[in-house]
């Protein structure tokens, strides 16, 4: 019963992102990757502007595969049907997660959890955004779904710093952030813990430039159309800009 309650949960949940943006194209693609969900870990995140957030970034990062080196990185993904997608779009798909339940000692579950993914053919290391685990100009897309506001102001500048040397010219970054609600402050807990004061984390504004800083040019911005207690969620892409 308890399996069946969440099944009707997630569609509900993906219908009102549908009727909240008449996106059809949206809807069907969050069906999918509920579906990628329910298969290989039998279960469905109840975070609602996730199933805004994984078939937003799907499509972004679909949209833009033509002339494009077929390597992924999914940076902390933690229990996401997000690597496996990418996996099934015919990337070369890493993740890397320094698993922030362990490093908190505080544990959540669910989509927090650290996850291998091996058994779907996507490489799992235990490491954070900011290290650098490509060869510069390898790396063809790079996808993080709200985490980079999860973490410190200096490690959020040295991860984008190393995402773009990562990228290759032309090569794209599509994130998801929360914002602190009716804000463009960037949201400042991971796991209900305070990273560190507000004035002190930052901005959207803030984080468009500190990847402006080291190459990497924002194409695209959208809000996502409903909102948790808490957080707004944007969307932001960018594409790294060799010179």
């Amino acid at each position: 019963m308890r399996a069946v309650y969440r099944r009707v949960q997630a569609e509900v949940l993906v219908g009102r992102i549908a009727m909240h943006t008449m996106d059809s194209d949206l809807m069907v693609k969050g069906r999918e990757m509920q579906a990628i969900s329910r298969e290989s870990f039998g279960w469905t995140t109840p975070h609602r502007t996730r199933w805004w957030e994984y078939p937003w970034i799907l499509r972004e990062v679909e949209r833009r595969l033509e002339k494009r080196s077929m390597t992924a990185l999914d940076a902390g993904a933690g229990k996401s049907p997000m690597p496996i997608a990418l996996a099934g779009l015919g990337f070369q798909t890493t993740v890397a997660d320094p698993n922030s339940q362990e490093m908190t000692g505080k544990t959540s579950g669910g989509e927090w959890d650290w996850t291998d993914y091996s058994p779907w053919g996507v490489e799992t290391k235990c490491a954070g955004m900011e290290e650098q685990i490509f060869e510069e100009g390898s790396l063809g897309v790079a996808v993080s779904v709200s985490v980079i506001e999860h973490i410190p102001a200096d490690v959020r500048r040295a991860g984008l710093h190393a995402l773009s040397v990562a990228l290759e010219d032309r090569g794209v970054l599509v994130l998801t952030v929360d914002l602190v609600r009716g804000t463009r402050q960037l949201w400042n807990r991971v796991l209900d813990i305070e990273v560190e004061d507000l004035s002190v984390h930052g901005t959207v504004e803030d984080l468009i430039e500190e990847a402006a800083d080291c190459g990497l040019t924002l194409v695209h911005q959208e809000l996502c159309p409903v909102s948790t207690e808490h957080h707004d969620i944007l969307g932001l892409v960018f594409e790294r800009c060799r010179r």
